[in-house]
């Protein structure tokens, strides 16, 4: 039976319909902080099969390609990321701190979204009167310099080992590669 001319077949139309999805899925993917499950449902994928699909869907080289699409305007260069690393390093929040009768209060009104950077994390605890406190976890600034240090090679171990080897048969065996007979070797002497 002859194929129609220009009419898709299922199974370019299955392949389309799946890219579509694809598209779908890797778009709520980024948006989702790269949850895999999240996206899937989004994507219109089942609750019970949602992860399945996003392991599956994470495999093919058309999500990849879709996914490093999106990302590439996103990439940091290797200077950024010494930058981001330097500038954690060298971070403190010693600028809004403020100590008032032993307590420690860190006020964060006068911080531009440059020194926001150090702050990893806020939580909110309300107490039992209704006091709401806020707790603030900063960046590690020892894991930064450790990453740092890393890459300058600053901690690397390095040891001298002194060996003596010794093979047997080498020198038969560079006597063989090389063309020397024991006839070239008289002749020598």
């Amino acid at each position: 039976m002859a194929k129609k001319v220009g009419r898709p077949s299922k199974k370019d139309k299955r392949q389309a319909a799946e890219e579509a999805r694809a598209r779908k899925f890797v778009a709520a993917y980024v948006a989702n902080g790269f949850r895999g499950k999240a996206a899937a449902i989004e994507a219109g994928y089942g609750k019970g099969y949602a992860k399945n699909a996003a392991t599956r869907i994470l495999k093919t080289d058309y999500a990849k390609q879709l996914l490093s699409e999106y990302l590439k305007d996103e990439r940091m260069t290797a200077e950024e990321v010494l930058f981001m690393y330097t500038k954690l390093a060298r971070g403190s929040i010693k600028p809004f701190l403020k100590i008032v009768g032993g307590s420690a209060f860190i006020d964060l009104s006068k911080a531009t979204d440059d020194d926001l950077y150090l702050i990893k994390r806020l939580t909110r605890h309300e107490t039992d009167g209704g006091t709401v406190n806020v707790g603030i976890e900063i960046e590690d600034r020892q894991k930064a310099l450790e990453q740092l240090g890393k890459f300058y090679n600053l901690f690397i171990d390095k040891k001298e080992v002194t060996a003596r080897l010794s093979i047997t048969g080498l020198e038969d065996m560079l006597n063989k590669v090389y063309g020397i007979t024991e006839d070239d070797d008289a002749r020598e002497d």
